[in-house]
């Protein structure tokens, strides 16, 4: 039996079909990075967050005593400096103290910029804009540096992962 059938152009798709998953181009653990007790968390699962976005605050009472103390611990050193060169001008205190008053307001800047930043991490906040996942701990929990509170992934651009066969690899490009 022979088959006999009219030549026509037309266009001839070569493809194939396969099973993949789509994954978020950006996706993080948003963890804590100190002990402490999580206080309120201002977020529900698969809500949107701007970047900056607060996601956790964890208590602050015992982290923001200490940086009241360094403000005042720095301020009292910016004092005992401004007095120190009052002191100096009249030769009243040799120069090997005013160089350490000096260094005590450099040494009291650092203590309260430490104090500060740990208090910042009190504030948890998203790196960037994205989707929130499944909430992770409750207000009340006592978390430790580490500890997963949620999940972050940024969906404006994905990836498609799948397998393809070898002989398409030299096909597969963007907008195919």
């Amino acid at each position: 039996p022979v088959e006999v059938a009219q030549v026509r152009p037309q266009v001839v798709r070569d493809e194939f079909r396969a099973v993949g998953t789509i994954e978020a181009e950006e996706t993080i653990e948003v963890v804590s990075e100190i002990n402490a007790i999580v206080r309120e968390l201002p977020f529900t699962e698969g809500q949107a967050v701007a970047a900056g976005a607060l996601i956790a605050r964890l208590d602050d009472s015992e982290l923001a005593a200490d940086a009241a103390r360094a403000a005042a611990q720095h301020e009292q050193a910016q004092a005992n400096a401004e007095r120190g060169k009052k002191l100096a001008e009249q030769n009243v205190i040799s120069a090997q103290e005013l160089d350490n008053l000096g260094t005590a307001i450099k040494v009291a800047a650092a203590g309260d910029q430490l104090a500060q930043a740990r208090l910042a991490k009190t504030r948890i906040r998203a790196p960037f804009s994205g989707l929130t996942g499944r909430r992770r701990v409750s207000p009340g929990a006592y978390l430790r540096a580490g500890d997963l509170i949620t999940e972050l992934a940024r969906t404006d651009e994905v990836k498609v992962a799948f397998a393809a066969p070898e002989r398409y690899l030299a096909d597969l490009k963007r907008g195919a």
